[in-house]
């Protein structure tokens, strides 16, 4: 919808009848003054009298622009261009003030909340870019890179991870968008915090977890596993940094690690 569009009309009637009082209040107001006017003038009326009748006729045109105001308010328009994405009022139902009737959405000025850990949330800073995609794996949708505004100073109780807030800025196609949002879509976002040469790396898959930290389970010339605890640094959607635990070369289960115990016998995969 457009910016000025009606959303919702209410019912005229009490507007147009608040607006006729405060007009009748507003004529009499200025009558009165007027009169006390001419009184004080011929030395009939005390002065106090005329500043009430001052003070009553500026409250009457204070009450008549608001009559006239709440008048226009009768149809709720649009704010801005966008989408209706909650309507709330109900045909013929009474409204509380402080009520949300509609939320309206600019698709175009929308702003996505990622949940990372404590420890990725260190390598993050405003102003970052990121590369946002729909959907997972082979089927997931490239849609283009948004600008990291904050970093949330707390950790949430709940989930233990930590918000960032990204903004999308434009979604015309020479911006490098590839489409625009859709509300309410889910998407994931990556974001290079760091490149480290020679880093030794293992699919996410093999990563299993061991308390708060992490082992992968490394096999031996004789075909056997044994779990060893790791230190994990960056890692993305497919792959994760060991720090420190592993070397260059070491060969570790990639499938199936959840089920693997210590000395079991594991066989190499062939494609």
């Amino acid at each position: 919808m457009a910016k000025g569009d009606s959303l919702i009309a209410f019912e005229r009637a009490p507007f147009d009848a608040a607006a006729q009082s405060a007009a009748a209040t507003l004529a009499s107001a200025e009558r009165n003054a007027a009169r006390a006017a001419r009184l004080a003038q011929a030395g009939i009326l005390p002065q106090r009298d005329t500043d009430q009748a001052a003070a009553d006729l500026a409250a009457a045109q204070s009450a008549a622009v608001t009559a006239r105001r709440s008048q226009e308010l009768e149809t709720l328009r649009a704010p801005l261009a966008g989408v209706v994405t909650q309507m709330t009022a109900v045909l013929g139902a009474s409204v509380d003030v402080s009520q949300t009737l509609v939320e309206v959405v600019d698709p175009a000025a929308l702003d996505v909340v990622f949940t990372v850990s404590p420890a990725e949330a260190r390598r993050i800073r405003s102003g970052d870019t990121l590369a946002l995609t729909s959907g997972e794996g082979a089927t997931a949708d490239g849609l283009g890179a948004a600008t990291v505004v904050s970093v949330a100073a707390s950790v949430d109780s709940v989930t233990r991870a930590v918000a960032v807030r990204a903004h999308l800025g434009p979604t015309r196609s020479d911006a490098g968008w590839a489409r625009s949002l859709r509300i309410g879509e889910a998407v994931s976002g990556r974001i290079i915090t760091g490149i480290h040469d020679d880093a030794i790396t293992v699919p996410i898959e093999a990563l299993v977890p061991d308390g708060e930290a992490f082992r992968v389970f490394v096999v031996d010339s004789a075909g056997l596993a044994q779990g060893r605890p790791v230190i994990v640094g960056g890692r993305s959607e497919t792959k994760a940094e060991i720090i420190s635990g592993l070397a260059a070369g070491e060969r570790i289960v990639t499938t199936g690690a959840y089920g693997v115990t210590d000395s079991a016998r594991i066989g190499a995969a062939h494609p």
